[in-house]
């Protein structure tokens, strides 16, 4: 995946992602709440999903993150990228 644009485009995206995945953390979270007292090894079970989820979002930050880094140093120095 090295044709062209592919940055740019992950620059539009991954900001969506991002959120979207926050909205599903925060959805999940309620729904935790509301299991707890029903059936709390599947809200234990739960927390491991949204821990996950945090933990993807994260990584989709830090990939957005990378992409800004890029593209700063690409504008400074042409050839160090």
């Amino acid at each position: 995946m090295n044709e062209p644009g592919v940055a740019d485009k992950l620059k539009v995206l991954l900001p969506h992602w991002i959120e979207h995945n926050d909205r599903h953390v925060a959805e999940l979270r309620r729904w935790r709440r509301a299991l707890h007292d029903q059936a709390p090894l599947a809200a234990s079970m739960m927390d491991m999903a949204i821990t996950q989820m945090e933990d993807a979002g994260r990584a989709l930050a830090a990939t957005a993150r990378e992409l800004a880094a890029k593209e700063t140093c690409r504008g400074v120095h042409p050839r160090a990228v």
